[in-house]
């Protein structure tokens, strides 16, 4: 009687489910029915094989067209992300313009999901070679992973922790001296003292104390909104103002002359 069954085998990949089947009872030939990664694929090839015995059929495994599909690049993959990310900024997208073209040109023709950690970590080593730094290939390779998660690539090879970076040899940041701090400071243009001392107390980015308006500002719980237009990360926060900063800036005016949109 024909019959079918699954059987599990170790690979050096993982687990393989290997489905077999005969058309007759024990004493006929055992035929191949496929290999799977998953059990829940080799079921399903199974119950196809099931349907065709029960119909007197012999299965026939042979895909109708024959032809090879031809898998993305990573060329391919990388110009498809590219042009998806339409929520970054011109100067982000400038960025990961430059990052794949170092991508590319070692990685350009490979089809993406052949794509193994030493493929990548062969790529940092170019990189390496080339005199980049340490920061340069990481944001490299930082680009990479999404491209590779946009191509549905797992495992994602750019993420495999056998990749690895070069040794970080650069300098601990020695901070200048309170006299220094104090001469460059009294060297700045008065216009630009009070901003400055507002970056350095705020740890807000120059472009978002630029774009600062009158209605951000919380003189009653002494903070400072950040709105989501302005921000890089498109997220709007609130971020406290030393009260005394905080004075300097609202006695700059009367109140009632304030335009909310200045």
């Amino acid at each position: 009687m024909a019959s079918s069954r699954i059987r599990k085998r170790a690979s050096s990949s993982g687990p393989r489910y290997r489905v077999v089947y005969r058309l007759g009872g024990r004493e006929s030939t055992e035929r191949y029915g496929g290999s799977f990664p998953t059990r829940a694929l080799a079921v399903k090839r199974k119950a196809w094989i099931d349907g065709e015995l029960a119909y007197s059929r012999v299965p026939q495994l042979q895909f109708v067209d024959a032809q090879p599909v031809a898998l993305p690049t990573v060329r391919e993959v990388a110009a498809r992300w590219r042009a998806s990310r339409i929520d970054v900024s011109a100067g982000t997208a400038q960025t990961y313009a430059t990052n794949l073209d170092r991508i590319l040109s070692t990685l350009a023709d490979r089809v993406a999901r052949d794509l193994t950690p030493a493929d990548v970590a062969a790529l940092a080593g170019e990189l390496h070679a080339r005199g980049l730094k340490r920061e340069t290939i990481r944001k490299t390779l930082s680009t990479l992973a999404p491209v590779l998660d946009f191509a549905k690539v797992t495992p994602n090879p750019a993420r495999d922790d056998t990749v690895k970076l070069p040794a970080d040899d650069t300098e601990e940041v020695n901070p200048p001296t309170a006299a220094h701090v104090r001469a460059a400071f009294a060297a700045l243009p008065p216009a630009y003292r009070l901003p400055t001392l507002l970056l350095d107390a705020t740890g807000m980015r120059v472009g978002e104390l630029e774009g600062s308006r009158w209605r951000d500002v919380d003189e009653r719980a002494g903070r400072w909104r950040v709105s989501r237009a302005r921000a890089k990360t498109k997220q709007r926060r609130w971020v406290p103002v030393p009260q005394e900063l905080l004075r300097a800036v609202t006695d700059a005016g009367p109140r009632e002359d304030r335009d909310l949109d200045g």
